[in-house]
Formats: C-alpha cells, structure tokens, sequence
C-alpha cells in the first residue's frame, strides 16, 4: 500500500511540475504565447485593447521574458523572467496599435526571439 501511495505522490508531483511555478492553469480570457529557445508561438500575436493578459509559458531550456516596444523601440511593458518549464501571467495596458515583440535576455532578440502584436 505504501508503494502506491509513494507513486501516486510522485506522478501528482510530476503533473504539477508541467505547468511550472506561478500560473498554473491558463486564466480565462488571456492570451497564451509560447517562449522557446528562440521563438515567440504564436509569431503574429492578437490582442484586444485595454488591458491585454498574456499566459506565458517557457517550453525552453533558457529563461526568457515577453518585452512589448512601441514603433519608435521604446520598451512599453516587460515581463517578469520566465524560468524554463514555469508559466506566468502578464498583465498589461495597450492601446489599439501594433507593437515589437522581444525577449529582452542578451542575445535572444538577435537569435530570432521576436514576434508581432496587434491589439485591436
């Protein structure tokens, strides 16, 4: 009995680590984006105006952030650091626009790391 008790603590342990550390489940009315070692899924994100919300979840092995720029490169609104295998949920204000997306660790951006948000 005590070896079932054991595995099934080990697979509960194994599940919850899946999602990572904050977040958990993906909120209702958010939008989820990928962080990859180096891409952003989706490529060309859709957002409504507001106060977008964004589940981020690193499927990477590297640590990565969502930075939203404005035309002129102007940093609008930066995410925590997204540690592999975690999620997080990013809160922002945007206006109606089209913004630059990065992941501003050193290096990421330049090896691909970017995206394209609308927010209409």
């Amino acid at each position: 009995m005590r070896t079932i008790a054991a595995a099934l603590a080990v697979l509960a342990l194994a599940e919850g680590g899946a999602c990572g550390g904050s977040g958990g489940e993906q909120p209702a009315g958010s939008v989820k984006v990928v962080l990859a070692d180096f891409s952003f899924t989706p490529s060309q994100i859709q957002a409504k105006a507001g106060s977008p919300e964004f589940y981020l979840v690193n499927e990477g092995k590297s640590s990565h952030d969502m930075t939203i720029m404005d035309s002129s490169g102007k940093q609008l609104a930066r995410s925590e650091l997204v540690q592999p295998g975690n999620t997080s949920v990013f809160d922002t204000k945007l206006s109606a626009g089209t913004y630059s997306v990065i992941c501003s660790q050193p290096g990421h951006a330049d090896a691909g790391m970017k995206a394209t948000l609308t927010v209409s």
